[in-house]
């Protein structure tokens, strides 16, 4: 019988298998027989207690009462190997959650040098990663020191300081997973105290892999490897959910999905599916207003319930609907504490996607530089070769804008991030597109793959194209994709405000050459980072701000009425006594433009840019107990429908 066509998983009968000259016999929960099986797993258990005794006992001279430990008999699976009748070696291996470890790993004396420890471990870790009472859980083992070595090439790594255990070195060894399904880490809260009046549960030493302490290590291992081996926890977090849903009518059918979904092996049955899709419509509905009024709750309610399709998509290997649902909740509701959401998100698209068609970004056309205004009075905006930190805050205290050149390009972005790269990275991501001016009736949002918006872009350079371009504008999109963050450090320059908080809030633009933004003022600061192309920015002082017309929409009403290419004078008569500051910002370039100062803008090239707000704090100040990571969703996608445009849509800001 070999090991993984056996179901005899629960205090089932004493198994065998066996790889050529070797029969092993092995048995799970050996204290849980039945009368007619407890003979035949006693006298196995008695024959590996006797190889144990030897081999550890008086051999290692390992005290009898640290070598029986009492975790014999339960969610322990017995094996020993037998050659031509006698016993050759033993292991055990143990559920210790989150993880099973092999441990009690030993040949006779008289039988070593022969191969059998290879074959023993070998056949151990195929029963640890295929009987489903291991199912989903990370194998590991403490290593004597003198043959860790052995144990690298079955795949463990070591992880963690020496230490000593029954007076001799070993080390923590993990054999790291590659999971395609889901890895349940809400056991990770199994080291509770035991209730009073109860005898107290096993407690891991430090040094043992399931000790609370070393799980967190092996947590932030996993998490920070290349491949995102930990998928969302949606269980730790609905414990979490529960602190301000407990009793709601939604809350209860998110307990009932998550119920089902773990029950039927993260596959969601018609009918659970049914009850999800109820679930987020109502939760769209919560969460459908201006991202200042929304509670973070709720936000955090809807990417919880959005994890439950992740997991059951990824779990069919149904990756780009996945890579779909992943985007939706990051956008609308934002990532865990852990990242995990955007981690599974950049896994697919980097390693379980194929790449997209190629496009031509050469193709983008460049625009003409803005002519000046005939009837207005011009200044020149100073232009500074990286200032000091001294020299950059004056033109912060006098609210002066200045262009920074020499600091932003040592930035990775500006060499690294080509449309091409961007492509790659992000060709099946779904983003927030515009079309048209956020001012106008007109404007409108979708949400588009990179790869359709890069693809829209390319075609309407065509003559005869019928095709109106998007543009990729003031999108967070660092939060949404956090693997592209450290390719834009934050400048040493968005710390010096005296009113700063924190975070400094980054937002990427990308778009062709002609995309333009009207002009309005920013809330905060702006250290605007030109990282591909040439951008035109028109620029005027906030004492102006009674001459440029600005619309009486509320939701406009930061923005400017006037075409500030073609301005019309004798609709805006006022607008001659403006003064105006022309700037073209190159590659490498830094725009600061003070907190209220109004600017429009025009890209000249294709163009990639990232704006940094800093200085004074946000009106929206998040529950700082919620689970939800500060990576939030964007300010534009309050309302935003997946699959619908929006038209009469606008935006509160910006560039």
């Amino acid at each position: 019988m070999s090991p993984s066509s056996s179901s005899k998983t629960d205090a089932g009968e004493v198994a065998e298998a066996a790889q050529g000259e070797i029969q092993f016999r092995y048995a799970y929960n050996i204290g849980a027989a039945q009368l007619n099986e407890f003979n035949d797993k006693m006298r196995l258990f008695k024959t590996i207690k006797d190889v144990r005794i030897e081999v550890f006992c008086v051999g290692q001279e390992c005290p009898y009462e640290e070598e029986f430990d009492g975790l014999d008999f339960s969610s322990c699976m017995q094996v020993a190997a037998f050659v031509d009748g006698n016993v050759v070696g033993i292991c055990r291996i143990r559920k210790a959650l989150p993880f099973v470890k092999l441990e009690r790993i030993a040949v006779l004396e008289k039988y070593r040098k022969f191969g059998y420890g290879n074959k023993i471990v070998a056949f151990a870790i195929k029963l640890a990663e295929t009987e489903p009472v291991f199912k989903n859980l990370i194998l590991a083992l403490h290593s004597q020191s003198y043959v860790k070595g052995w144990y690298k090439k079955f795949g463990f790594e070591i992880f963690g300081d020496e230490f000593e255990e029954c007076g001799i070195p070993h080390f923590v060894m993990v054999k790291w997973p590659e999971f395609t399904k889901p890895f349940e880490f809400e056991r990770l809260l199994i080291n509770n105290p035991s209730p009073s009046g109860y005898p107290a549960l096993y407690k891991p030493g430090p040094h043992d892999c399931n000790h609370p302490a070393m799980i967190k290590k092996i947590r932030e291992k996993l998490n920070n490897q290349e491949r995102p081996y930990i998928l969302p926890n949606v269980v730790i977090e609905s414990m979490a959910l529960a602190k301000y849903f407990r009793g709601n009518l939604l809350f209860i059918m998110f307990s009932d999905v998550l119920k089902q979904l773990r029950e039927d092996d993260y596959i969601l049955t018609e009918g659970s599916e049914k009850m999800h899709e109820a679930l987020v419509t109502k939760l769209s509905h919560k969460i459908n207003g201006h991202y200042s009024t929304v509670s973070d709750s709720w936000r955090y309610f809807y990417t919880c319930s959005q994890t439950l399709k992740i997991l059951a998509l990824y779990r069919q290997e149904k990756y780009l609907e996945a890579l779909t649902v992943c985007d939706d909740a990051l956008m609308k509701g934002g990532d865990f504490d852990d990242g995990s959401i955007a981690n599974c998100a950049y896994d697919i698209q980097i390693n379980r996607l194929p790449p997209a068609e190629y496009i031509d970004s050469s193709r983008l056309a460049s625009r003409y530089v803005p002519e000046r205004l005939p009837h207005n009075r011009f200044l020149t905006v100073p232009v500074l070769e990286r200032p000091s930190i001294d020299t950059f805050c004056h033109y912060v205290v006098s609210g002066k804008p200045a262009v920074i050149r020499g600091e932003i390009e040592r930035m990775p972005a500006t060499s690294k991030w080509t449309f091409d790269f961007l492509h790659a990275v992000l060709s099946h991501r779904r983003l927030p597109i515009e079309y048209g001016a956020y001012t106008e009736d007109s404007f409108s949002q979708k949400v588009k793959t990179f790869h359709e918006f890069l693809w829209e872009c390319v075609e309407a350079e065509k003559s005869d194209s019928t095709v109106f371009p998007g543009y990729l504008a003031q999108h967070r999109l660092l939060d949404q994709v956090p693997q592209l963050a450290g390719d834009v450090p934050t400048p040493d320059y968005c710390y010096c405000d005296a009113e700063n908080e924190e975070r400094v809030e980054k937002n990427v633009f990308v778009g062709h050459g002609g995309t333009i933004s009207p002009m309005h003022h920013d809330p905060r600061n702006n250290f605007f980072c030109q990282i591909r192309g040439r951008k035109f920015f028109r620029l005027v002082a906030p004492e102006f701000k009674e001459k440029i017309y600005l619309h009486k929409d509320p939701l406009s009403k930061n923005s400017s009425q006037i075409d500030l290419e073609k301005p019309d004078y004798q609709k805006f008569p006022l607008f001659r006594d403006v003064t105006v500051e022309d700037v073209v910002l190159e590659p490498g370039d830094a725009l600061f433009i003070p907190k209220g100062y109004f600017h429009y803008v025009t890209a000249i090239d294709p163009s990639i840019s990232v704006s940094m707000w800093f200085g004074a704090k946000k009106k929206f100040i998040p529950d700082p107990e919620l689970t939800l990571s500060k990576r939030n969703s964007s300010a534009s996608l309050e309302d935003m429908d997946v699959e619908e445009e929006e038209p009469k849509k606008k935006r509160e800001s910006y560039v």
